[in-house]
């Protein structure tokens, strides 16, 4: 990453120039995150994050937008996933995330960016179940744990590139239910929030009908 030089920068520019000087010296790739500015910009950033192995965003790459304001350290940046990914504590309809918990509803000074990403990455292993962004997700990861973690995995081949097969089960379902949507987005949306149970005149032959 080339960073740009110091001259003329304001207090929140110089914060996250050190910031993102120590990520390059230290190497944190490593970590599964990288993190680019856009158009040499230090308040407007983007993190590539590689999908968690032994969960199932493995084999996953999600892009988040991080946008900064002049308030930074001392309130939160905006993170917001690209990539969609199913998980209570972000919505999977644009990628919200919601940090305002941390440090007890006031953002630690202290905290980075980086470190901010680590916590979202860590909702792949332990999602949030205290703070959810989406409480149907939370609900269905909760009571029927084995749906959502084949949903997760689902999204993560169709949305973020991972190399799984498709569940057959769910391909099949997926695949009846665009003929009442005509939409691929909108009937996974619809499965994926009714655990994937098709609704009772899918069973119309003229439906079913290959």
């Amino acid at each position: 990453m080339q960073l740009p030089r110091r001259a003329n920068m304001n207090s929140t520019e110089k914060r996250i120039h050190r910031e993102l000087r120590n990520y390059v010296r230290d190497d944190l790739s490593d970590s599964g995150i990288v993190i680019e500015l856009v158009n040499n910009d230090l308040m407007n950033l983007k993190a590539y994050m590689k999908g968690v192995p032994g969960t199932p965003y493995e084999g996953g790459k999600y892009e988040l937008d991080i946008t900064i304001d002049d308030s930074y350290p001392y309130k939160a940046p905006t993170f917001k996933f690209i990539t969609r990914i199913w998980n209570p504590c972000v919505s999977p309809f644009d990628g919200t995330v919601c940090l305002d918990h941390v440090g007890n509803g006031v953002w630690p000074v202290t905290m980075t960016i980086f470190e901010a990403l680590l916590i979202i990455q860590s909702w792949m292993s332990v999602y949030d179940s205290e703070h959810p962004v989406d409480m149907d997700i939370s609900k269905q990861a909760v009571e029927h744990e084995e749906i959502f973690k084949k949903t997760a995995k689902f999204w993560a081949t169709k949305y973020a590139g991972a190399r799984n097969p498709y569940d057959r089960k769910l391909l099949r379902k997926l695949r009846l239910m665009v003929r009442i949507t005509n939409n691929e987005d909108l009937a996974m949306f619809a499965l994926s929030y009714h655990n994937w149970v098709l609704p009772t005149d899918i069973k119309n032959p003229r439906i079913v009908r290959i």
